[in-house]
């Protein structure tokens, strides 16, 4: 394995913590971009473009760009464009997703509708019904595929938790015996869009987060380096004061305290004599 020149990074639990940046993160990032190394953003984050998350970030002191941010809704969107022509498509999500499938020219039904739709593109809802449950299951037993922006059971917030996407998808699938094509992490289809942003093949990358099962999945399936994070107060494997044990499949490359112990690891240049299982 090479040098590692570019670098994936998680964004809530890992750099960021709702609005606010995890102590010590923006000038860590600022030193790292200084030193060459190349920058990008993964987020599940589907209610909103990606100009949207860079700027929540540089309101938080994060330098970031909207070119640099992949969300799970981007991906969602141009996985819908680029490989089911011509679908109708229901949408169990937030307005954004709809909105943006209107402005690319892609017919969206509503739930009257659903038994003709191709495509079911399931996002976070917090009007989650039983109708959107039966239209949705309809879709998919006449034949429509199953898209999921991502699968998390959970969403992090301010007094704790909120089912999200994975649960609602979850009740789908679970219907229709069917299996969602989840487009968010640990995808390969995320994986795909962030290394195109850094220009950059797997072997000089590493994926920095505080999730296994998303984060570090992801990195491995791609055949990236991996570094597991456990910044206080995380929303990952963090968020529990003992975090369970991690399989040895989803092993990471390192786990450091937080990413302020990030060029320090880099500098030590250990990762070159890993090796990277997918």
């Amino acid at each position: 394995m090479g040098q590692i020149a570019g670098l994936i990074f998680d964004i809530d639990g890992t750099v960021a913590r709702g609005r606010q940046a995890i102590a010590g993160v923006p000038e860590t990032l600022q030193a790292l971009r200084a030193d060459g190394y190349r920058v990008a953003f993964c987020t599940q984050e589907h209610r909103e473009p990606p100009a949207g998350v860079a700027a929540r970030l540089q309101a938080a002191g994060i330098a970031a760009q909207p070119e640099e941010i992949v969300t799970a809704g981007a991906v969602a969107l141009d996985y819908v464009q680029r490989r089911c022509p011509g679908a109708r498509v229901y949408v169990v999500g937030p307005d954004f997703l709809t909105g943006e499938l209107h402005r690319r020219e892609i017919t969206t039904v509503d739930a009257p509708e659903a038994d003709t739709a191709n495509v079911v593109l399931l996002g976070h809802d917090e009007s989650f019904t039983y109708q959107k449950l039966m239209a949705a299951s309809q879709a998919v037993w006449n034949g429509a595929r199953l898209l999921a922006t991502h699968h998390d059971r959970y969403l992090p917030v301010e007094h704790g938790r909120v089912p999200t996407t994975g649960a609602m998808t979850q009740a789908v699938a679970f219907a229709t015996r069917s299996r969602p094509l989840v487009l968010g992490k640990p995808s390969v289809w995320m994986m795909r869009m962030a290394l195109q942003v850094l220009g950059l093949s797997p072997e000089a990358v590493a994926v920095v987060g505080d999730t296994a099962e998303t984060d570090i999945r992801m990195g491995k399936r791609a055949g990236c380096r991996t570094v597991l994070v456990f910044p206080d107060g995380g929303t990952g494997d963090t968020a529990q004061k003992h975090p369970p044990g991690i399989p040895a499949t989803l092993q990471p490359d390192a786990i450091l305290p937080d990413v302020t112990h990030l060029p320090a690891w880099l500098e030590a240049g250990a990762y070159r004599d890993t090796l990277v299982s997918k």
